[in-house]
């Protein structure tokens, strides 16, 4: 692995860091498995309307589009300007029912009930009060209509390294660095609280690649050492036991994936 040059801070905050870890995040196997089980659960077919919120590089929704074809269509949204234009050259000479649209999740430019399913996945976290979202999701759904919210809990994560302690501060720290660490296990609650009815949570253990801990732990260690908590060298001996892990087969990190739909009224 080549020298890092720069700052976990700066590297995290380019867009094509988030579009590298997305990429990334696909071919994860659990990963893989919770984004065919989302359009299971909202049942799509041709003729639905569909919004996309926090669509990134535009990959689920243009799946989706496949599914709602031809009578149907898939808004994707995010509030993200650099991830919508890498949507958009993504669906260039494709063939699918879709647009993509920047703006605010909190406050969704679109009249009530617009949809026929509308889902976000991976975006509450990112949101310290992810209520008032949720329940635009909400607002913009038809009667009848389904709305999905999929989401880590990152209260759940496990590292089986020998340094527990280690490990655990790890843990701890990475609930703290987003907005919404334990949003898993509380979109249950949100569904409900907005009004949905049929609630059904589907819990998925997802089991990580060193190479993408490397990516979403960086910023992490990085403020552990700058805090006098850990040492390069402790970081260091960290990967090194992971990646004996992995090359052994007994690397057994991951975290819990919620995957909660509900039936608005």
């Amino acid at each position: 692995m080549e020298p890092q040059t720069e700052s976990p801070a700066t590297i995290v905050s380019r867009p094509d860091f988030y579009v590298q870890t997305l990429d990334v995040r696909a071919q994860i196997g659990g990963e893989a498995y919770v984004k065919e089980l989302i359009p299971t659960l909202l049942e799509l077919r041709d003729g639905l309307e569909v919004l996309d919120v926090g669509c990134g590089t535009g990959a689920d929704a243009l799946r989706m589009a496949e599914q709602v074809a031809p009578r149907g269509k898939v808004v994707g949204f995010d509030h993200s300007p650099e991830m919508i234009t890498e949507a958009q050259e993504r669906a260039r000479g494709l063939d699918r029912p879709i647009e993509f649209v920047q703006g605010e999740a909190h406050a969704l430019d679109f009249a009530d009930g617009s949809f026929d399913r509308c889902r976000c996945d991976r975006v509450l976290s990112h949101i310290a009060d992810p209520q008032p979202v949720v329940n635009e999701l909400v607002r913009v759904t038809r009667p009848g209509g389904l709305v999905l919210a999929s989401d880590l809990d990152l209260g759940t994560m496990f590292v089986n390294g020998s340094d527990h302690d280690l490990a655990t501060q790890v843990a701890l720290r990475m609930s703290d660095v987003v907005a919404n660490g334990w949003s898993g296990r509380n979109l249950q609650r949100q569904l409900h609280d907005a009004g949905l009815r049929d609630i059904r949570c589907v819990p998925t253990v997802v089991l990580n690649s060193v190479a993408f801990m490397r990516m979403v732990f960086a910023y992490t260690l990085g403020l552990m050492v700058d805090a006098g908590e850990m040492t390069p060298d402790q970081v260091a001996a960290f990967w090194d036991e992971l990646e004996q892990g992995e090359r052994e087969g007994w690397l057994c990190s991951g975290v819990t994936v919620f995957t909660v739909v509900g039936r608005k009224p």
